[in-house]
């Protein structure tokens, strides 16, 4: 079990959340609405909670509408529990089933 206090988690979400707030705004400027829900599918496939603040922050901001974050939000959690339900199937034993 790693300390709770530890740094690096804290430095791992912060680039995440940067790497992912830089795709998100440049995916909304040149692709749109469709580009922002497309980076959100592929991010989702990862980490929910980046672009979940991500988005919150773009919308926030006024940078993109709330129906589109809310939109990309949930298609980031689609994808992110298709993907864990993925995973369980392949590498879970039948107890799961």
């Amino acid at each position: 079990m790693e300390n709770p206090f530890s740094i690096k988690p804290a430095l791992i979400f912060g680039a995440l959340f940067m790497g992912i707030l830089f795709i998100s705004k440049s995916a909304s400027i040149y692709l749109g609405r469709s580009g922002l829900l497309i980076a959100a599918m592929v991010s989702g496939v990862a980490d929910v909670d980046a672009i979940t603040v991500s988005l919150s922050v773009l919308a926030g901001a006024g940078s993109i509408s709330s129906g589109t974050a809310a939109a990309a939000i949930t298609i980031a959690g689609i994808s992110n529990t298709l993907v864990k339900t993925g995973i369980a199937f392949l590498l879970g034993t039948k107890k799961i089933w």
